[in-house]
């Protein structure tokens, strides 16, 4: 591979609008720097999204576009959709004509569309990564034509046309689950004889899942479990009044490898980056589903989760009735998850198939 690799390769970068389509990206270009740090990589997406927020900090350069989603009930915003679309794909003509990259990939969300189908009308190769269960829109659109198409479930494929190039890869993630766990117990100044629950509803939280949480604080801690509680920014003030010696109450997680590492039971949303991650790190969890996202698509991922792990599902509103029910169960069994996923570095494979597109092997 090291002697078919140029300098010179550009790669661009397409996905965001949540955390779950952009850290996959972002996993994945730092996989390619670390081949050849000489490479030349940039992101597109739109300016009033995480993508702006986070991509610079990591010293990319980033250009945005005029895009969002189309939404499902009738608002202002979609009368303008027509536009934006238009005006995204001169946008994206103009960016692709300019830096002339040698594949450009997405990874998800409305921002990959109008770049996406640009690239592929004017050949260049095009890489999508779609890491939920059921996939989406833009996903559902492009594949066909897309020069690859990479998968975070091999179910996935059934949703897609016959033409297109599919593989499934898994889904990139933060190193997660690495440390050991004694380590990880003692960071949290938790006891090592007593079980570790791992509470988090995506970066921003969910409210419903720290409802229940509270709800049933007063059994949790009568049953010694100890307790890492990422509420959310807006919910922090309402729930760090709980912080003791038993249970870490926290905003935002930094030390997310610390918290899975520390665990014996997770409680998340199903998200496609959650999920992988608790696929990565074997662990057992209670997935508790968005239930507004997009096409049911956390549904389907926390349904497709169980068949590789040690899991349960309860719905969004029946959680503060459910949790130490399932709790318990969990507790009780004593399989252990497949490790399907946990075998290769997903970003490191995706990035020397990216090389071999820039490379003319297809």
């Amino acid at each position: 591979m090291k002697n078919t690799i140029q300098n010179n390769f550009r790669f661009l970068f397409a996905g965001g609008g949540t955390g779950g389509h952009l850290f996959p990206a972002l996993s994945i270009a730092e996989s390619l720097k670390n081949i050849n740090s000489n490479f030349d990589i940039r992101f597109v997406g739109t300016k009033n999204k995480i993508e702006a927020k986070v991509v610079p900090t990591k010293g990319y350069k980033f250009y945005s576009i005029w895009i969002s989603g189309f939404h499902r009930k009738f608002t202002i915003e979609n009368l303008l959709f027509p536009f934006k679309l238009i005006f995204s794909l001169l946008q994206s003509f103009i960016l692709l004509k300019n830096f002339k990259p040698n594949v450009v990939v997405g990874t998800g969300g409305f921002v990959c569309g109008p770049i996406l189908y640009v690239a592929e009308k004017i050949g260049i190769p095009t890489v999508i990564h779609e890491s939920n269960s059921y996939p989406g829109v833009t996903t559902k659109l492009l594949a066909s034509n897309a020069s690859l198409t990479l998968l975070g479930f091999e179910t996935t494929k059934k949703y897609l046309s016959k033409k297109s190039k599919c593989e499934f890869v898994g889904t990139p993630t933060r190193e997660i689950g690495t440390i050991e766990k004694k380590l990880a117990v003692k960071f949290f100044s938790f006891d090592g004889r007593k079980k570790v629950l791992l509470v988090f509803g995506g970066s921003l939280g969910a409210t419903s899942i720290n409802n229940a949480i509270e709800k049933n604080l007063k059994i949790l801690k009568e049953t010694g479990m100890q307790i890492i509680w990422q509420t959310g920014k807006s919910d922090f003030e309402n729930f760090k009044k709980y912080e003791n010696k038993q249970i870490r109450v926290l905003p935002f997680i930094n030390e997310m490898n610390m918290a899975f590492s520390a665990a014996d039971i997770i409680v998340c949303r199903s998200g496609a980056m959650s999920v992988s991650e608790v696929l990565k790190a074997q662990k057992k969890a209670i997935f508790v589903p968005y239930p507004f996202a997009a096409a049911n698509h956390q549904q389907m991922n926390a349904e497709e989760a169980v068949k590789y792990s040690v899991s349960e599902i309860i719905s969004d509103d029946e959680i503060q009735n459910k949790l130490i029910e399932k709790i318990k169960m969990l507790l009780s069994k004593k399989e252990t998850t497949k490790n399907v996923f946990k075998k290769n570095d997903v970003s490191k494979i995706i990035a020397k198939k990216i090389i071999q597109l820039a490379n003319g092997k297809n």
